[in-house]
């Protein structure tokens, strides 16, 4: 599929899912003078920029006046661009909630499945010396540690919870020397009566008794070597566990999450945003084309 195409058809599902607060013309409700370039094309254009996995924003404007040279003059400038879409990063979040609604498989006693990832913003070696992302510093990156990796990092982390089909239903970025158990705050508060999957990491019996008379979730997670009861965890539960695992995978080979050129908070927040919603909407393309919906790779390809 040609370039304009694949773009035009992330413009159509954007337009799809915003048509109640964007008006006819595909803006916010502002005064002023229209804009040439709308906001919902500034929307799919962020998106398009993650689907072509170009970080460098000076290489894809170079791009973008080679494919879509209309666009590219309406856009303007780079500093246009940018200031629209970080002043539009919460839409961009709205309509992945409103796709993951249209495609989820949300029924009683569902299983999720809840893991993070580290997200480096430097070398370990180079960490004390670092001066990017520290424009706010309760939200700073901070070090942590990768049990999966075994190697301690500088950054944050990617908190998660998806279905057992591959959906992200919910994630979040914390600093990374705060707890995965922590997480467990904000997740009692958005799922009820559902099965809980869990690492190690979230191995907790007051969490397990509160999640279950708080909400009806029950908290699955493997047993430690250390404990005198010992708790075998459903094969079944085993094997899904690994559903948020592949979820990771294409995340960073993929959409390189890891990867980024931001030296600000809100910068690295948006780039987060959209390759999450990227990975949503084309999930959504194969859902209405009844295929997989984790083959992600070749979705705008056909």
């Amino acid at each position: 599929m040609q370039p304009h195409r694949q773009f035009d058809r992330i413009l159509e599902i954007c337009k799809s899912f915003s048509l109640d607060f964007l008006n006819s013309y595909g803006n916010l409700q502002h005064c002023g003078r229209k804009p040439r370039c709308a906001d919902v094309e500034i929307i799919a254009l962020s998106l398009f920029q993650e689907f072509l996995s170009i970080d460098s924003e000076c290489l894809f404007f170079d791009t973008l006046q080679s494919i879509l040279p209309d666009l590219a003059i309406r856009v303007g400038s780079r500093r246009n661009y940018n200031a629209r879409r970080h002043h539009l990063v919460y839409l961009i979040e709205k309509i992945r909630a409103r796709i993951v609604k249209s495609i989820s498989d949300d029924v009683s006693g569902a299983i999720r499945l809840i893991d993070s990832m580290p997200i480096e913003v430097c070398r370990y070696s180079r960490a004390k010396s670092c001066r990017i992302l520290k424009d706010n510093e309760q939200s700073a990156p901070t070090f942590g540690y990768c049990a999966t990796q075994q190697q301690l990092y500088f950054g944050y982390k990617l908190h998660c919870v998806c279905s057992a089909s591959g959906i992200i239903h919910r994630y979040d970025l914390s600093q990374a020397h705060h707890h995965d158990i922590n997480y467990l705050h904000d997740v009692k508060d958005e799922f009820s009566n559902c099965v809980l999957i869990g690492d190690k990491g979230y191995r907790s019996n007051p969490w397990r008794l509160t999640l279950f008379e708080y909400a009806g979730i029950e908290l699955a997670t493997p047993c430690r070597q250390n404990e005198l009861i010992q708790y075998t965890m459903p094969e079944d539960y085993q094997r899904l566990r690994k559903r948020v695992e592949v979820v990771f995978s294409q995340l960073v080979d993929q959409f390189s999450i890891r990867k980024s050129y931001a030296k600000s908070q809100r910068g690295l927040f948006l780039k987060v945003i959209s390759k999450v919603t990227l990975f949503t909407l084309l999930q959504y393309i194969n859902h209405q084309e009844k295929r997989s919906l984790c083959q992600l790779r070749y979705t705008l390809s056909a």
